[in-house]
């Protein structure tokens, strides 16, 4: 929510351009585990059932999802692979956000930009502590606190007036609830520091390039 009242302009752009709308029949695989993560998705109609397999024991855990969930936020912020499946349990629309062209999207509106890579540093270190940790593992569903996720937002935005133009009734409206109630995020301009060991499993893999890479893109903005 913090990136379209901080850039309404912002948030219109990536509606059009960054997010596509798909529809999964029921029974298809939306994604299986181990392969790249091509989006961010939330689910706006239908029902789906993800599956992760637990390492030690070889069970494998089942969460359902419903309208208004999303999963798979990490591939916004760097490479990651699918730590397990999911399936439509019916016919199913939803909503991918891409981030490659949400990064192309965002980088063109500084207001939005500097608050973005600030969350998505916070985001990432966050990340990087679950992995490390023996009682926490990964997954694509959204594990994050929703107070931690608002602190995040709320630190990463400090300082930012919102922008209200006149007779733009979307600007924090109908546009933004096609995504989630907390703040879009961006991967972008990570801090070199913030890096992962290669034991920590395969759902970070190849995060350094990631950062990397973005650094590249987003360094040039002050």
């Amino acid at each position: 929510r913090q990136y379209a009242l901080i850039s309404p302009a912002a948030m219109r752009e990536a509606c059009t351009k960054a997010v596509q709308h798909i529809s999964i029949s029921i029974g298809d695989n939306v994604f299986v585990e181990q392969k790249k993560a091509e989006s961010m998705m939330f689910l706006v109609k239908g029902r789906l059932h993800y599956t992760m397999s637990r390492r030690k024991t070889s069970e494998a855990l089942t969460t359902a999802l419903g309208h208004g969930d999303w999963c798979s936020e990490a591939a916004l912020w760097t490479d990651w692979e699918h730590m397990g499946s999911m399936q439509a349990m019916e016919n199913c629309e939803i909503l991918a956000v891409f981030p490659t062209r949400f990064i192309d999207v965002t980088r063109m509106h500084r207001r939005s930009l500097r608050g973005t890579i600030a969350y998505s540093a916070q985001f990432l270190e966050w990340l990087n502590r679950r992995a490390s940790s023996s009682s926490a593992s990964l997954s694509d569903l959204h594990v994050i606190d929703p107070g931690l996720a608002e602190e995040f937002t709320t630190n990463a935005f400090a300082g930012m007036e919102p922008l209200h133009p006149k007779g733009d009734k979307k600007s924090d409206g109908s546009l933004v609830t096609r995504f989630r109630r907390s703040s879009v995020r961006l991967a972008a301009g990570f801090p070199e520091d913030i890096s992962l060991s290669a034991s920590t499993g395969s759902g970070l893999s190849a995060f350094g390039g990631a950062i990397g890479g973005f650094g590249g893109g987003f360094g040039g903005v002050t």
